[in-house]
Formats: structure tokens, C-alpha cells, sequence
């Protein structure tokens, strides 16, 4: 099937759903899937799979499709749809805000209006390809003579974007500058969850647990920003414990327990209920996303860079922060400080996270 064969195929299939009652911004779905995958045949990209989110799932912040390579644990990236025709040099309001926090957190993504396709590489657009206007669709232009025009056009960014893969980080200040835009990505889904017209039982349970027992006057926001930072810099913790391991363990949700510390409850209660599959389907794709962008990295080389004489989780906690929140990080005085001081290093990042005080807490258990 030639390149002419399956654009000219897309753009009809797009003409005949535009052309159909209360058609909406998914009803594309479909067309962009089928183009994708007949491009990654024709290109010989191996894909195993094209994951459309679910409604619930991208209304929580998700992008709305998930591409992996030649294995399920080889994330290619992000596809991103807006509504057929819409302005992507003028975004506002959400849509902005979504796009900001996706070019900061995915190193490789597509956004789309199905007609003009834009790739971004490490939050920089690197390929843009307008196919036609919403117009052309819509009317009586010939599809087959804009795919004649097209076709070569669109191959050559789908061609770069499905070899892609997550990246292997070996600097410090990358890993954290990644994991904690990554964080922020979740803190966002994590509120849309507890604040929407129906909050996520789960984690509204959660929060009322944490109320009880920890932070009375606790907010939706800041829980959202707690768990974000807990779940993210557990995971990262225990991606580097496992790599100081021999051999080290398979990098999988049924795992993390097993490389955590005891004395880090509050990390290991989020962790029984990810090992259980008790957290909100809504957060998979980016505990996926973290959990892969971990699993690559060069732990030994970032161990070396944050020293021998420190405690590497502890100081890299540091450098996650200021990624994260730089004020936070001068408010908490969060700096690295010898290990004669006396606090243990698992309570002291995570007692970092919870509050500005230097109290100790009591953690509440998962109910």
C-alpha cells in the first residue's frame, strides 16, 4: 500500500464522519488510528500496539493515544488530538495549559487536529505538515490530488517519530528535570480526580485517611501535590535500590515493595495499593511512563555524579526539587546535609514532602 493509497484512505474516512450528525472531536478516532498503523507498516516501524484512552481516562489529563515499539515495555510516545480544524497556533485555557505540561513532561509526542500534524522531540516542534484545511474536507476538493501533494510530506515525521523510544538518562539534573515535570503531570490528573463532580472514591478515601490521621486541614491541592512527589521519588527510589542489586530485579509493580525500606510508610501505603491494582486507572499511563523512563536510566552514573559520601536518594531528592518547586525546595530548606545529623535519610526526603515542619508524623495505613 502505497504512502498516496493511505492518506487518500484517511482524508475520505474523515469526510465521511465530518459529513455525519454530532460528530465530535473522538469520532476521528479511528481514522487516525488506521493511518498510523498503515504507515508503520509501510515504513516497516514495528508497533505493538496503539492504546486509545478511554473517555474517562483523557477527560483526567491523559493524552489520547499511547504508541509502544517493538515490545509493550518499548514506549514510542503521546498522540494528542484536538477537535478537526481547530487553531493549534491559539490555543487557551485548558488546552493551553495541557500542551505546556505535555512539552515539558514527553520527550516525543504528535499534536494533531487530524489535518495539521506537529511532532515535538524534548519540547521543541521539530516537523510540522499541514495536509488541508478543515475546508477541503468539508467541500469538494479532490482528496486524491491532496495526498498526491501530501502523502511524501506526512511519511517523513511518522517515519522519525515511530523510531523514537524513551530515552536512557545518565545525568542527574536531566533524570530530575524529566521526573519532575512527569510529577507535575500527575499532581494535575491526581486533582482533576478528587475535584471533579464525581471524585475518585478511592482517592477521596485516601485524603479523608490523611485528614484523620496527619494534616486536619489538608486541601485537594495539597494532597494532590504530596501524593504526586511521594509516588514519583518512591519510584525512584526504588528503581535505584534495585540497580544496586545483583542481579537486579525485574523493574514491575509487584516488585516495588520488595525495594523499599520499611521506615518509608507513607511511600510503601501508596505502593500496597499500586502492587494491588487499587489506584485509579486514570494514573496508569504515567506511572507506566515513569516507571520506563526509570527503568532506562543509568543509575551507576548518576550515583557517581551526586558522590560517594552521600546518601544518593537523599541528595537527589534535592535536585528533584528544585526542579519541581524551587521555592518549595528554599522553604523547606531542603538541602543535602552529612549524615551526622542524625535523621535517617528515608524519613527525611519523605517527611520533606508532607510538610514544612520538622515535627515527626505519624503515617496514616491504607484503608
Amino acid at each position: 500500500m502505497s504512502t498516496q493509497h493511505i492518506v487518500q484512505t484517511y482524508l475520505t474516512s474523515l469526510r465521511q464522519t465530518v459529513s455525519a450528525p454530532n460528530a465530535t472531536e473522538h469520532s476521528y478516532r479511528p481514522a487516525i488510528e488506521t493511518l498510523i498503523k498503515d504507515l508503520a507498516q509501510h515504513l516497516n516501524r514495528p508497533l505493538a500496539h496503539f492504546t486509545l484512552e478511554p473517555g474517562h481516562v483523557t477527560a483526567a489529563g491523559a493524552p489520547d493515544a499511547v504508541l509502544y515499539g517493538s515490545t509493550d515495555r518499548d514506549l514510542i510516545g503521546y498522540l494528542e488530538t484536538k477537535d478537526l480544524g481547530k487553531d493549534l497556533d491559539h490555543l487557551s485555557g485548558h488546552d493551553l495549559q495541557q500542551f505546556n505540561r505535555y512539552r515539558a513532561a514527553f520527550p516525543n509526542w504528535v499534536l494533531t487536529d487530524y489535518l495539521d500534524f506537529r511532532l515535538y522531540e524534548d519540547g521543541q516542534m521539530t516537523h510540522q505538515v499541514m495536509l488541508c484545511h478543515r475546508q477541503q474536507v468539508t467541500g469538494t476538493t479532490s482528496l486524491g490530488q491532496i495526498a498526491r501533494q501530501k502523502a511524501d510530506d506526512l511519511a517523513a515525521p511518522f517515519d522519525r517519530f515511530l523510531q523514537l523510544s524513551t530515552p536512557q538518562v545518565a545525568e542527574a539534573k536531566s533524570l530530575a528535570r524529566l521526573l519532575a515535570h512527569k510529577a507535575r503531570l500527575l499532581e494535575g490528573v491526581l486533582l482533576r480526580l478528587l475535584t471533579n463532580d464525581h471524585p475518585n472514591p478511592q482517592l477521596s478515601s485516601q485524603l479523608e485517611a490523611y485528614r484523620r490521621w496527619l494534616i486536619p486541614d489538608l486541601t485537594p491541592e495539597q494532597f494532590a501535590d504530596f501524593y504526586a512527589q511521594t509516588l514519583t521519588y518512591g519510584l525512584f527510589f526504588a528503581a535505584f535500590e534495585n540497580s544496586q542489586r545483583t542481579p537486579p530485579q525485574p523493574f514491575t509493580r509487584a516488585n516495588l515493595l520488595a525495594l523499599l525500606p520499611a521506615a518509608v510508610r507513607p511511600v510503601r501505603a501508596i505502593f500496597q495499593l499500586l502492587a494491588a491494582q487499587f489506584l485509579p486507572d486514570e494514573l496508569d499511563w504515567i506511572i507506566d511512563d515513569l516507571m520506563r523512563l526509570l527503568e532506562q536510566a543509568d543509575m551507576g552514573a548518576i550515583a557517581t555524579q551526586l558522590g560517594q559520601s552521600r546518601d544518593p536518594t537523599v541528595h537527589f531528592y534535592e535536585t528533584f526539587l528544585s526542579q519541581y518547586d524551587p521555592a518549595l525546595r528554599e522553604m523547606r530548606g531542603v538541602y543535602y546535609t552529612p549524615d551526622e545529623v542524625g535523621v535517617t535519610s528515608s524519613a527525611r526526603w519523605i517527611n520533606c514532602c508532607a510538610s514544612t515542619s520538622a515535627k515527626p508524623m505519624a503515617w496514616p495505613r491504607p484503608t
